[in-house]
Order: C-alpha cells, then sequence, then structure tokens
C-alpha cells in the first residue's frame, strides 16, 4: 500500500537468553556505564521518517540467514554472563522500527537516566549512513541493530564480543549513561521529565478518543 515494511530484528534476536525473566532490563540502570551498537548493517531504509515526508521508499543492502544467526548467537554469549562477566551488562534493547533515536528515547523512560551521544561516536557507528542529515540518519531503521549497556571499557567489551565469534558484525562505543537528559551530539537535549510526561498525556489522550463499546 506504499507503506514502509518494518525492519525485524527480532526474526534473529529472540532468544538471547534462555528465558524472557532473564533478559537485560531494556532500560538504562547505572549513571557511568557505556553505551555500545552491536550492528550487522546489512539492510537499512530511511524508514518511517521517509515515510512522513512523502519520499519513494526505498531500501538498501541484503540480509543472509547464516551471518544474521551467529549475530544472535554473539549477542546471546555476550549478554547471559555465563563467562564470567556477571552482571556487567545491565541492559540491551533491539533497536527496530523508528530508529535509534527512538530505541534510546524509549530506555530513558523507565528508570529516568538518559545518554549523552557524541557525534563523532555516532558517525564512527553508523558510517553508512555518514552522508545523511545527522537527524535523519538518527531516525534511519537499519535490520539488525542492539543497543548493550554495560560497565566494561570498550576494550574489555570487544574482547569479549570478538571471543563469542562476533568478528562477522561492527561494535562501536555510542555514549554513556548520564543523569536526567537525553542528549544526542549538538542537536537535542532533553529533560527526561518532560519526555515521560509528553509519553504519559499522548497515551492518555489516545485512550480518551477511543470509542466507548457497550
Amino acid at each position: 500500500e506504499g507503506r514502509n515494511i518494518t525492519p525485524t530484528p527480532s526474526t534473529g534476536v529472540v532468544g538471547l537468553r534462555p528465558s524472557v525473566e532473564r533478559l537485560p532490563k531494556s532500560h538504562f540502570c547505572r549513571v557511568g556505564d557505556q553505551v555500545y551498537l552491536a550492528r550487522l548493517p546489512m539492510l537499512w531504509s530511511g524508514g518511517v521518517l521517509s515515510e512522513t515526508r512523502g519520499e519513494a521508499l526505498r531500501a538498501f543492502g541484503s540480509l543472509e540467514a547464516a551471518q544474521i544467526s551467529k549475530f544472535a548467537q554473539a549477542l546471546r554469549l555476550l549478554t547471559d554472563g555465563a563467562d564470567g562477566s556477571g552482571d556487567a551488562i545491565s541492559a540491551s534493547r533491539v533497536v527496530g522500527k523508528f530508529g535509534l533515536a527512538y530505541a534510546l528515547a524509549r530506555m530513558t523512560l523507565p528508570g529516568g537516566l538518559g545518554v549523552r551521544v557524541t557525534s563523532q561516536d555516532l558517525a564512527d557507528s553508523r558510517p553508512e549512513l555518514s552522508t545523511l542529515p545527522l537527524r535523519s540518519s538518527l531516525f534511519s531503521e537499519v535490520s539488525y541493530e542492539v543497543v548493550i549497556v554495560s560497565r566494561e571499557s570498550e576494550s574489555d567489551i570487544l574482547a569479549r564480543w570478538t571471543k563469542h565469534g562476533g568478528n562477522m558484525a561492527s561494535f562501536h562505543h555510542l555514549g554513556s549513561v548520564v543523569g536526567e537528559s537525553l542528549e544526542f551530539a549538538d542537536l537535542l537535549s532533553l529533560p527526561i521529565k518532560e519526555m515521560k510526561e509528553t509519553y504519559e498525556s499522548g497515551w492518555t489522550t489516545a485512550f480518551k478518543s477511543l470509542p466507548a463499546r457497550g
């Protein structure tokens, strides 16, 4: 119908842990933790942002089942703590629909903690999107991207990622967990409290607009 087909990273990433009860939390928990982006940049599109602009819908790249399987396996081994890393990983979230900015924003709401992302880290982590304006790249959709939050240094977690067979995908530092704001390079800085109030009021308005039944 002329609309984007949403990337579905969950098809290759569901089951990273033995049970959903043991999954790392999907929100920021500890100030000072480092935020990383594991990604398999095989297929990407302008996503919802392109759709709202009325632009032609295009996807770039292709998918390979074997690579996706290895990516999911490396993520499972990285996050399950069985290699002695314990609770080093405090949170993780599949990026998916609406892009990276949306995923990071959702990770701020439950715990009230934000993230600071620098323009250089953003450019290094998503090089194929470097020709796009920063705002566009933040909302571009890549099929297989996962945010990983850990107390580990970049060298330590990268060593574990490599050990667990993550060589087929890229793994980059993205930013750090901070106090009560969401900061994207020089583009924007939003107080978490205001974001949460806007989010909750939006849901309240949506539910009130639903037609009554019965």
